[in-house]
């Protein structure tokens, strides 16, 4: 459990933390954008977001996409040409995303 004074700090910027590290915070910051149950119990926002940008951008359309993702499959179920289409948009995000930061996007 992470302390409710401390706030979450994702850099793209700063790599030398190492990429598990900062793949760690990534998913925690997802997890917190995407709406799990609890999750701002356990990891309270503000949740800060530091980097170029492209970067800060790429990270957007990505996580808007995951979510789009999600809700797309839940309205029309897997196996639906609007679910394949929105499925599409998302690996091109998450493809920017990985070329901007250098980071492996954490969910597949």
């Amino acid at each position: 459990m992470v302390d409710e004074d401390k706030e979450l700090i994702l850099d793209f910027t700063q790599m030398d933390e190492g990429l598990a590290q900062q793949g760690a915070k990534l998913k925690l910051t997802l997890y917190s954008l995407l709406g799990v149950k609890d999750y701002r119990r356990l990891f309270p926002l503000p949740t800060k977001i530091r980097g170029t940008s492209s970067q800060i951008s790429s990270f957007r359309a990505a996580a808007g996409g995951e979510k789009r993702y999600m809700n797309s499959v839940k309205k029309h179920g897997l196996h639906d040409p609007r679910t394949y289409a929105t499925k599409t948009r998302l690996n091109t995000a998450i493809r920017n995303f990985e070329r901007e930061t250098g980071m492996k996007w954490p969910i597949k």
